[in-house]
Formats: structure tokens, sequence, C-alpha cells
């Protein structure tokens, strides 16, 4: 399962790839895994720049040149690559292709990730993101953070570490580490 490293990693992978890129088209293979739905990504996409990738928690976020955020959260099995993973094709649910001939699979075998479409001023709400608690690579984080969190608190550690509304990114693997 991607956790906060692992998405950087592809955020770090994709980004200097995407950034300035032109979508020109949109496939669905998989219409639940878009949100709002997949009239809107087809309406919406095409002839957008990606401006930026950046990485909120678990959440891969780019910037489109008219405003709009695709948020991707990979859950349990997405993948984002360039190229078909081989023997992987049919656990393909949606390709973006650039004006440079370049593609984007976001593959998932179990079906659980999701690819959200908002607006600038309506991603974190709709996507659920106002709600991720202090980035540790992006926010102020202290040591006084995490005493404020976790000193005089009774309960399981494993399930305050995992509470994304404290700190985002956290997964059961370095939950389990910690």
């Amino acid at each position: 399962m991607p956790e906060l490293p692992e998405v950087q990693t592809v955020v770090s992978e994709i980004g200097p790839e995407l950034q300035g890129q032109k979508l020109w088209k949109f496939e669905s293979k998989n219409a639940v895994t878009f949100v709002p739905n997949v009239d809107e990504f087809e309406r919406i996409l095409p002839g957008q720049r990606i401006e930026n990738v950046e990485r909120r928690g678990k959440y891969i976020v780019m910037v489109l040149s008219n405003g709009f955020r695709m948020i991707i959260h990979l859950r349990m099995t997405g993948m984002l690559s360039f190229e078909k993973i081989k023997g992987k094709e049919k656990f393909i649910r949606g390709i973006f292709t650039f004006t440079s001939v370049k593609r984007l699979y976001f593959s998932d075998i179990r079906k659980f990730g999701k690819i959200y479409l908002f607006s600038e001023k309506d991603y974190l709400e709709k996507s659920g993101m106002y709600k991720l608690g202090r980035d540790p690579f992006v926010d102020d984080f202290s040591l006084d953070f995490l005493e404020s969190q976790f000193l005089g608190r009774k309960g399981i550690l494993k399930n305050r570490l995992l509470d994304q509304t404290v700190i985002a990114g956290i997964g059961n693997i370095y939950a389990d580490e910690i």
C-alpha cells in the first residue's frame, strides 16, 4: 500500500516528466475510479497543461492550467506509469494522452484507487483533503507538535499514528515500524 514516502517517489518520478505537458485525450476503462464522473474528465482535461505535480499526505495533486486540480489517491494497489506493465494491461483504469504522444497509465488491480477532478476553489473540500493533518515534509512539523498530539493521551499509539487528521501520510507499514 503506498504511503507518504512511496507517493513522494511517484511524484518525484512523474512530476518532471509531466510539468508543462499538454493533455490531449483522456480514456476511461472504469468509470467508478473517476470523480465526479468520466464526462467531466473528458470535458475539462483536453487542452490543459500540467502546471505542477505535488504531494499532500498520500495524495498526488496535479495543478492544471485552467485552475482545476486532478487529485490521485492510489489507495492499496493503484499505480501510475508511462508504459503498460506487461501482463497487467487488464488492470488499466485510465489513460491520459499528452500532445507529446506520451501516455500516463493509471492501473489498479483492486479498483480502490480514485482520481478526482475539481476546481481550485472546491478541491480540498470535495476530495476530503481538508481533513488532513500535518504533513511531515510540508507543514510545520516539530517535536513540540508531536508532544502536543501524543503526550498525556491514553489509547493505542498505532491508531493515533494512522489518524490522517493528525499526521498525513502514515499508513500501516510505517505505523508498525514507529
